[in-house]
């Protein structure tokens, strides 16, 4: 959350801004809303800017649907890593980090508890994160 609303119930993304990147929209960014949670993106350009020690990486963005990004066709994410790390935006094919696959076989054992899996389905699961749980 960046701390600036656009509407009275509206929290905005800190790295998801309206148009395509430039210094006029970094220097007053309209930021996009809750209100794309979810929204799939088809990647348009990719830009790196560096500055002494510090890099980049500044994404320029249409929404997959062709559909309007708010005032016109383009979206951008200012900095790359920073909303990766904020979880504004992810790959939904990237693998599964070890910690995710801890949380997933934390959850399937509660599942399997409470009587809602079957120990064929844990046994399977269980299987599948092993390898990703122990780095092999």
């Amino acid at each position: 959350y960046n701390g600036v609303k656009v509407g009275n119930t509206t929290i905005d993304f800190t790295y998801l801004m309206i148009g395509k990147y430039s210094v006029m929209n970094a220097m007053s960014p309209t930021y996009f809303s809750s209100d794309f949670s979810q929204t799939e993106i088809i990647i348009e350009r990719i830009r790196v800017y560096r500055t002494k020690k510090t890099t980049t990486i500044v994404i320029d963005f249409t929404k997959k649907d062709g559909s309007n990004t708010a005032m016109g066709k383009y979206g951008n994410i200012f900095n790359l890593e920073k909303a990766f790390a904020l979880g504004e935006i992810f790959n939904p094919n990237a693998p599964m980090t070890r910690t995710e696959a801890i949380a997933k076989l934390k959850e399937s054992k509660d599942l399997l508890d409470l009587e809602i899996m079957t120990q064929e389905e844990y046994d399977k699961i269980k299987e599948e994160l092993t390898p990703i749980i122990k780095n092999q």
